[in-house]
């Protein structure tokens, strides 16, 4: 049970970052589609269970020791420009984070810019520098944080909720949205996961730990989302959606959300750090971590929202390929 939980709270500190706990991607993704993005949410944690599922059911079989092994055996000789796309999307990801620690400690507290982005880089070094297992054991200490937070001021936030929403309901295919979403994540998960099931002393059970944290995914991810659904007149054109809407109600939960925020923004940060460290530190490139941080502060001034509605989705496509490749061989391993 201890290896299901410690899978299972990893993998949701990893996927609920800044986009996530912010409410931006929630906003983005499913409640521009009005009811029919409840939906979305649940079938979005259906494909996170299945493909983490079956992602360390492959590793434990397979032996799999790290994500490079997992692409070689997966794409074989296109692994490589596998490889470079995901570590693409992860550096994006990367920065994002940092962008997000940048923007809220500016907003809240009139910080330099800089000053969020460079602070956040420098955990994730320092926690780099600890090893995998420190890493493993900072995610499962977050994630309950995360869990217990979100739930608090989402239902605080839905019991206070003055008025029924108003505003204008997108028509376009709920369904897509609900696909890409869970298929931009998977990227980082399959690159932190992998590595991760080597920490557990019963690598067997591991996967069960993806189902859980698919199910604790869609728990929060409704939350959220009724949140921010009952509060829409609160969010428009703010870059921390769920933010806005505690700071509506009082400082006290106002500063629960923003402890809550920062660590979700942390856990993802010090995940995607890791996929991009681990792969370049076989590549045999020198001072990984050092050359990562500062390309990563350089681009971590692009505006969070448009990155969360412009370029994500468009990896989500290259998400989506690679789940059908990982069922695919799944498929294929059981005969």
């Amino acid at each position: 049970m201890r290896d299901i939980f410690k899978i299972a709270g990893i993998y949701t500190a990893i996927i609920l970052g800044a986009g996530f706990a912010s409410g931006q991607e929630i906003a983005t993704f499913f409640v521009r589609y009005g009811q029919k993005g409840f939906f979305g949410i649940l079938l979005s944690g259906i494909i996170f269970s299945f493909v983490g599922y079956i992602v360390l059911e492959i590793a434990y079989i397979k032996k799999i020791n790290s994500s490079t092994e997992f692409m070689q055996l997966l794409f074989g000789k296109a692994s490589g420009t596998a490889q470079i796309i995901n570590q693409i999307f992860l550096f994006i990801l990367y920065f994002t984070m940092l962008s997000a620690s940048g923007a809220t400690l500016k907003q809240e507290f009139d910080m330099p810019y800089i000053f969020g982005i460079i602070i956040m880089a420098l955990l994730c070094i320092i926690s780099y520098s600890m090893g995998t297992n420190f890493i493993a054991k900072i995610n499962f200490a977050i994630s309950p944080i995360l869990f217990i937070g979100t739930i608090f001021v989402g239902l605080y936030a839905i019991i206070k909720h003055e008025s029924m929403p108003v505003f204008f309901v997108q028509n376009q295919n709920w369904i897509k949205s609900a696909l890409l979403y869970p298929a931009y994540n998977i990227i980082t998960g399959v690159c932190v996961l992998v590595p991760i099931i080597n920490t557990l002393r019963n690598k067997k059970y591991g996967k069960y730990g993806a189902v859980l944290g698919g199910i604790f995914m869609s728990i929060l991810g409704l939350i959220i989302a009724l949140a921010i659904f009952l509060n829409y007149e609160i969010i428009k054109q703010t870059q921390i959606p769920m933010l806005a809407i505690a700071n509506k109600f009082s400082n006290s939960i106002k500063y629960i959300y923003l402890i809550v925020f920062m660590l979700a923004v942390f856990s993802t940060a010090i995940g995607n750090f890791f996929g991009l460290c681990e792969n370049l530190e076989q590549k045999k490139i020198p001072h990984p971590k050092i050359f990562v941080s500062i390309l990563a502060i350089i681009f971590a001034n692009i505006e969070f929202s448009r990155l969360i509605s412009k370029i994500y989705p468009a990896f989500g496509y290259i998400g989506l390929f690679e789940i059908i490749f990982i069922a695919t061989f799944y498929i294929f391993m059981q005969k």
